[in-house]
C-alpha cells in the first residue's frame, strides 16, 4: 500500500487502519457507480442507444471541470506529470469511454456491464507485461469464469435484441484492452513513484485532452453535428448526462485512490464487484427480455467474482493483515 495518507477531495483519510480505508473507498466507489450507471442507463434507453460520442464528450467535459474544482479546492495547481504521458493516458481513457459508448447501439446496457466486468483480466495480463507481476493459475482461472459469463450474456443479446452486431463486441473488445492500460499506466506512470501524482491533476490533465480527442473524432466521423443538433432538439439530455458524469466522477475519484493505494489488480475485483450489483439494478429499473443466457451468465459472473476476492483475500492474510502489496 501506499504510505501517503489519502486524501479525498483535499481532506485527509484517517483510519485505524488501511483496512477500514480500503472499505470505505470501496463501498463509496460501488455506491457512487450505481448512480452512475442508473442514470446513464437512463440517458442511453432515451436515446435508443446512439449519440455514444455526446456522451463522451459532456461526460470528458465534466470530469475536467470538477477535477479543476478540486484541484483548487486541495490547493494543489502544479502540474507533476508530464505531458507526454498525458496524452497517452488521455488517448487511453478518452478512447475506450468512446468505444464502450458507441457499442451501446448495437448490445444491451447490461451486456455492457458484464463485459466490463472481465476487464480485470486484460488488467492482469497488462500488469505482468507493465509493471513485472505473476499472477497464480488460478486467479486465471476464475478470471476465466468471467468470460463465460460474458460469453453467455453476448449470446443472450444475440436471441433477444434486435439491434445486436458484432461490431458492438469488437467496441467493448477494444473498450477493455485500452481501460486496462490506463489503468496499469496510471498505477505505473503517476502513482507508483516516489513523488505520486495527485488523482485531481491526473483526471484534470486527462479529460482537459480527452475532449480534444473526441471532438476531433467526432468530426472526422459526423457525430458532432448530428450530437449538436439532438442536444439542441432535446435540451433535457445534455442535463441528465451531466448528472451521470458527476456520479461517476466521484466514483473515478474512489477507483484512484484505491489504484493508488492498493494497486490495479485489487481495485479491479471492486470495479467488477460493484458491477454485478449494477447489472441486478439494471434489470430492475430497465426490464429486458429474459433469455436462460443471462441467468447462466450471471452465475458464472459472480463465481469468478467471487473466486477472485477468495484469492486476493487470502494473499492479504497471508501478508499477516499488514500490507495489501503482497495482493496486487
Amino acid at each position: 500500500r501506499n504510505a501517503e495518507p489519502a486524501r479525498l477531495w483535499g481532506v485527509p483519510l484517517r483510519f485505524a487502519d488501511e483496512r477500514t480505508l480500503a472499505y470505505f473507498l470501496g463501498t463509496g466507489a460501488v455506491v457512487c457507480y450505481l448512480a452512475f450507471t442508473a442514470t446513464q442507463e437512463g440517458v442511453f434507453a432515451s436515446m435508443g442507444g446512439a449519440h455514444g460520442g455526446m456522451v463522451t464528450l459532456v461526460t470528458t467535459a465534466v470530469y475536467c471541470v470538477l477535477a479543476l474544482f478540486e484541484r483548487v479546492r486541495s490547493g494543489e495547481m502544479h502540474r507533476k506529470g508530464s505531458w507526454r504521458d498525458y496524452f497517452i493516458l488521455a488517448a487511453c481513457t478518452s478512447g475506450g469511454m468512446y468505444a464502450t459508448n458507441a457499442a451501446l447501439a448495437y448490445l444491451n446496457y447490461t451486456t455492457r456491464i458484464v463485459a466490463k466486468s472481465s476487464k480485470v483480466i486484460p488488467t492482469m495480463l497488462l500488469g505482468t507485461v507493465m509493471q513485472g507481476r505473476r499472477y497464480a493459475a488460478s486467479e486465471y482461472a476464475a478470471a476465466g469464469m468471467l468470460v463465460v459469463g460474458i460469453a453467455l450474456f453476448t449470446m443472450g443479446d444475440v436471441d433477444t435484441l434486435p439491434s445486436f452486431e458484432v461490431k458492438g463486441i469488437i467496441l467493448i473488445a477494444v473498450a477493455l484492452c485500452l481501460d486496462s492500460a490506463a489503468g496499469n499506466f496510471e498505477e505505473r506512470r503517476f502513482f507508483n513513484v516516489p513523488d505520486p501524482v495527485h488523482h485531481a491533476e491526473v483526471v484534470y490533465h486527462a479529460n482537459l485532452i480527452g475532449m480534444g480527442m473526441t471532438c476531433v473524432g467526432m468530426s472526422f466521423s459526423g457525430e458532432l453535428w448530428v450530437s449538436i443538433e439532438h442536444a439542441v432538439n432535446n435540451v433535457a439530455s445534455v442535463p441528465l448526462m451531466a448528472l451521470a458524469a458527476l456520479f461517476g466522477y466521484l466514483s473515478v475519484s474512489f477507483i484512484l485512490l484505491l489504484i493508488r493505494h492498493y494497486g490495479a489488480s485489487n481495485t479491479e475485483v471492486v470495479k467488477s464487484m460493484r458491477k454485478m450489483v449494477s447489472i441486478a439494478l439494471s434489470m430492475m429499473l430497465y426490464p429486458k427480455p429474459w433469455d436462460w443466457k443471462y441467468g447462466a451468465g450471471a452465475v458464472s459472473t459472480t463465481i469468478g467474482l467471487y473466486a477472485l476476492y477468495s484469492i486476493k483475500r487470502r494473499k492479504y492474510l497471508a501478508a499477516g493483515g499488514g500490507s495489501m502489496e503482497a495482493a496486487k
